[in-house]
């Protein structure tokens, strides 16, 4: 097990695939852990992204790889608050990336997921006609809140659905 701050491996398509569907599957347990915003929020998914340094990475491969942020995206329902505060870290089990410092204790195998979601204004999401990338485009050039503008420092590399998957939806280096 190689055991650095930062991985320097090109991050493929058949990463991004075990990354979608890692998120997939923890979304499922998201919603089993709390029931009470699954009639809300399942089918108000817009789009997943794989955000921050790591899309970086993804795009001029310079950045390195620390760990891997993974943000749900969804429409905004304004009777029911989404829990923005709500954020669970997992084993991407991607062995070849090595393991962080910090993370060798936790008897990880690959880097750390950081999992996270947010709401986009419906707006935002009526003007865009639910395009998941102009959706995700409008809310990082919104800048609202303090997660848009951070988000909006690095870059975001669609996952899901199918029509952004591997796709640059936003980068500083455009």
């Amino acid at each position: 097990m190689q055991i650095e701050e930062r991985s320097y491996k090109t991050i493929t398509i058949e990463d991004l695939e075990k990354l979608r569907n890692l998120a997939l599957r923890e979304r499922i347990e998201f919603f089993d852990r709390n029931p009470r915003y699954r009639k809300t929020y399942w089918n108000l998914l817009i789009a997943i992204a794989l955000c921050q340094g790591a899309a970086s990475h993804f795009v001029d491969r310079e950045v390195g790889v620390k760990d891997f942020d993974i943000w749900y995206f969804y429409i905004e329902n304004r009777e029911t608050r989404y829990p923005y505060r709500s954020r669970k870290s997992v084993d991407s089990r991607l062995s070849e990336f090595g393991v962080h410092p910090d993370d060798v204790e936790k008897s990880y195998s690959g880097r750390r997921v950081h999992l996270m979601g947010r709401t986009i204004d419906i707006d935002i999401v009526e003007r865009n006609n639910k395009d998941p990338k102009n959706c995700i485009i409008g809310y990082l050039e919104k800048g609202r809140t303090e997660t848009a503008r951070e988000l909006a420092e690095k870059a975001v590399v669609g996952l899901w659905p199918d029509g952004i998957f591997g796709k640059i939806i936003w980068s500083r280096t455009f």
